[in-house]
């Protein structure tokens, strides 16, 4: 199978070809920040150099991280693009696993490889080499690098410290870990050709699935879930503002409303008014002995004989004579 190999993951950037199972090409460049503008010329130099056509390429491996945002968003994107356009199958290897491959072959046990993640933090995982298997004994994490150290000692057994950072790192990493192993920086070199060996143990992707692995977030989504949070406290201080006025309001008006319910002058004119509701429901409940005399006094006033009405003609006398 022909494949392409593409790391960028690093300051250092790397990348690789094998034709016919067979390793034909390999370049590496420290450029730092100049992985967008190298990475494309030094794949066509090398498939140049190997009279290949991208046409031939059957897959791609690229390193996935964690590392340089920046450098890794440019080696996945142009995979991506690659295998896309090629309609080629894509597979990841973590960069910390391709750094440990390159220089562990002749150290049996434990393998620390690690990539500066700027203050005072790194990137770092933990393996076993067994016979040129690297065995995971650690999970990768970023942490500050002093904590990490400081858990290595207690192992008590000998661990091959390995980065493109160890310049940076190496008093450190001597006076914390007196079990510590680390070779001479020419020695540190990073292998894009070892993706090749270590793709083997990974499956194929769509070009859809594959992401970068930044195991943390990048300092603009940093800065953005800071923004949000403080705007989300911001909104539940108003919130909860907003509910402290509505409870004081509605509280208020119930005390409004029990005070007028009792206002004794509206008792008085309810008392005053004949008409209301409020008398007519007191003259009922009077006493019934009276309600029932006046009642009676009142329908004989109104039913009185006719024969009582005063008569005018006496003895039947007529008023024509």
């Amino acid at each position: 199978m022909n494949m392409l190999a593409i790391d960028t993951s690093t300051q250092t950037m790397g990348v690789a070809l094998m034709k016919n199972e067979k390793i034909v090409a390999e370049t590496t460049l420290l450029s730092k920040n100049d992985h967008s503008s190298r990475l494309m010329p030094a794949i066509h130099e090398l498939m140049f150099h190997a009279k290949m056509k991208p046409e031939e390429l059957g897959e791609i491996v690229v390193t996935e991280g964690p590392g340089s945002y920046t450098g890794t968003r440019i080696g996945i994107t142009t995979a991506k693009t690659l295998a896309w356009a090629l309609d080629i199958p894509i597979k990841t290897i973590s960069s910390l696993k391709l750094i440990a491959s390159s220089n562990s072959g002749v150290f049996n046990g434990l393998v620390c490889p690690f990539i500066d993640a700027r203050r005072g933090m790194v990137y770092t995982e933990l393996y076993r080499n067994v016979q040129g298997e690297l065995v995971k004994e650690k999970e990768e994490v970023n942490i500050l690098f002093a904590s990490w150290l400081d858990m290595l000692q207690e192992m008590n057994e000998p661990i091959l410290f390995l980065s493109n950072d160890i310049d940076i790192y190496k008093q450190q990493i001597e006076e914390a870990c007196t079990n510590a192993v680390i070779l001479k920086s020419f020695n540190q070199q990073i292998h894009p050709s070892h993706l090749f060996m270590l793709a083997n143990d990974d499956l194929e992707k769509s070009v859809h699935e594959v992401v970068p692995n930044y195991l943390r977030r990048t300092e603009a989504e940093t800065k953005w879930m800071e923004k949000q949070e403080q705007r989300q406290n911001a909104q539940q201080q108003l919130d909860g503002k907003q509910y402290q006025d509505s409870q004081r309001y509605s509280d208020g008006k119930q005390h409004l409303n029990s005070q007028q319910g009792s206002n004794p002058k509206q008792h008085q004119n309810s008392h005053q008014n004949p008409d209301s509701k409020q008398h007519r429901a007191s003259q009922q409940n009077q006493n019934p002995k009276q309600h029932q005399d006046s009642q009676q006094n009142l329908n004989s006033q109104h039913h009185q004989h006719p024969t009582e009405q005063p008569n005018h003609h006496k003895n039947g006398d007529s008023v024509h004579g």
